[in-house]
């Protein structure tokens, strides 16, 4: 092996263990926390110190104000998600990377039933709106939410589910379905 040849793999491989250890993913970056009231304030960073990331998060409604940007630094995309789940909800606006408007999408009109609809539903029912996600039972598109109550034996929890078709706002308990976690 010649002396150049053995400096150039020191200096590839130096490099290639700097860049293991690296984190190169877009969403990558410190994340700071901020809490005040019933708001928590998330603020991320690319690993090259711009700003990629501010969510408000209200533990109040369970909805997030979601606002994420480029590495250039202008805007990506603007709206309102659940806070567990990640529902879309309202209105979503989408930018190019010049800071242009591309598109608004209303994520409330997707559904006939839309989320707050759904909310809405469930109340009625006594069912809670915390605990909301959508899911695909007997090949018809539902919004599902579920109430949770302490396993017998003390070990996890179970939950009631009740189901709204997102397309007429016919509400199913249906019995073969059950959630469970554990501990």
């Amino acid at each position: 092996m010649t002396k150049s040849y053995f400096i150039f793999l020191i200096a590839f491989l130096t490099q290639s263990v700097q860049l293991i250890g690296q984190d190169t993913l877009e969403t990558s970056g410190d994340r700071q926390y901020y809490d005040s009231a019933h708001y928590s304030v998330v603020l991320g960073d690319y690993v090259t110190g711009e700003r990629f990331l501010k969510c408000y998060m209200n533990r109040k409604t369970n909805l997030d104000s979601w606002t994420t940007y480029y590495k250039n630094g202008q805007l990506k995309e603007h709206g309102k998600m659940t806070n567990s789940n990640h529902i879309y909800v309202g209105k979503w606006e989408y930018y190019k990377d010049t800071g242009q408007l591309d598109s608004i999408v209303d994520y409330d009109k997707r559904y006939p039933i839309s989320f707050f609809k759904a909310i809405e539903i469930a109340k009625t029912k006594d069912f809670p709106t915390m605990d909301v996600t959508e899911t695909i039972y007997k090949d018809i598109a539902y919004w599902q939410f579920a109430r949770w109550r302490q396993n017998k034996e003390g070990h996890g929890r179970t939950a009631n589910i009740l189901l709204i078709s997102k397309q007429t706002g016919a509400t199913l308990i249906p019995d073969d379905l059950i959630l469970i976690r554990s501990h």
